[in-house]
């Protein structure tokens, strides 16, 4: 899956290689902010992202994040961010991210409703 035009990439590849990486982000469809924290889990090696509203009450805790899947398609509703968020392989490899993947090939996006709903039924559709 490729960002497509509308896509909003909300972390980019970064020079960290913390096992811990938080920020705020606001979403363009609802124009609140959100707080996400990627944890890298040791034992099972992979990351897991955490969301939060702007006021810190959370979300979702420890969505296992893979390539090409729609991260927070169980978490719906009004306090929700009613777009999509996945994982890319900036290299199309669809490879999930390692330790170091957000530093180098792995980027997250956020696509916002209403691209969700015009790109239902393409190759652009994200399950």
């Amino acid at each position: 899956m490729k960002a497509i035009a509308g896509d909003l990439v909300f972390l980019a590849p970064a020079r960290e290689t913390r096992a811990i990486i938080e920020w705020r982000a606001r979403l363009p469809d609802v124009g609140a902010f959100f707080g996400f924290r990627l944890a890298w889990n040791t034992r099972g090696m992979f990351w897991t992202l955490d969301c939060t509203t702007s006021a810190g009450s959370p979300l979702w805790y420890g969505v296992a994040v893979r390539t090409d899947v729609a991260l927070n398609l169980p978490f719906r509703g009004p306090d929700f961010p009613p777009g999509l968020i996945w994982c890319e392989d900036v290299e199309e490899l669809a490879r999930d991210p390692v330790r170091t993947g957000f530093r180098t090939v792995n980027r997250l996006i956020y696509r916002p409703e209403g691209v969700v709903a015009s790109v239902a039924g393409t190759a652009d559709e994200l399950t």
